[in-house]
């Protein structure tokens, strides 16, 4: 039971940090987008 709830935890954290790197990688392309987007108007 307790190696289970070990594997849910470490899957867990795992895929909170892959969602964080994610908004990570959306804010830089969004920031890159933006600054594009003034540069050019």
């Amino acid at each position: 039971m307790a190696n289970t709830e070990a594997t849910i935890m470490g899957s867990k954290t795992n895929s909170s940090k892959a969602v964080s790197a994610l908004g990570y990688l959306g804010l830089a392309a969004i920031v890159a987008a933006g600054f594009l987007f003034y540069s050019l108007a």
